[in-house]
């Protein structure tokens, strides 16, 4: 796969899906921040997050108050599974990592052309924004803080590319 030139390209962000394996942490914070975003700048845009992977059926406390601390509400958020509906219904679909771009990739024709990596929309690009498993969460309370940075500061240069 080529991520070479996306910076270079405008991207319609009219429907924004975001991924993550568990939609618990890394993609639903995606969604809630890109939704702020594009409500405090008035754009008719919205974004959605799902997961390729159901563990958990709610975020987890640590995760909580630290998207608060950014002004992000996750505690009504229920994690969803990825469906093929998902997809068709995106205009641009936004995996976190390698592992779950490929997931995308391979169960459906429809993620073709449309599908990046978060990541490579960074200062300094990454194929991964790190997923923190639930039970270490207490203990990378900074990881948590620095991947919430990345997700903001990946979607802040989505959005200055695509204006």
């Amino acid at each position: 796969m080529n991520f070479i030139n996306i910076k270079q390209e405008k991207i319609d962000l009219s429907d924004v899906l975001f991924v993550c394996a568990g939609n618990i942490f890394r993609s639903p914070f995606a969604e809630y921040y890109f939704n702020m975003i594009a409500k405090n700048q008035t754009m008719n845009c919205f974004a959605f997050s799902r997961g390729t992977e159901l563990f958990y059926n709610k975020p987890d406390g640590v995760v909580i108050n630290i998207a608060k601390q950014f002004g992000i509400d996750l505690s009504n958020h229920v994690p969803r599974a990825i469906e093929n509906k998902d997809i068709s219904a995106s205009s641009v679909i936004f995996a976190v990592d390698l592992y779950n771009l490929k997931k995308i990739l391979q169960s459906n024709e429809d993620a073709s052309g449309k599908v990046y990596l978060l990541g490579n929309f960074l200062n300094k690009p990454l194929d991964e924004i790190e997923d923190i498993k639930v039970v270490n969460l207490k203990n990378n309370v900074l990881a948590v803080e620095h991947n919430f940075k990345l997700i903001i500061q990946a979607i802040d240069n989505i959005f200055k590319i695509s204006l």
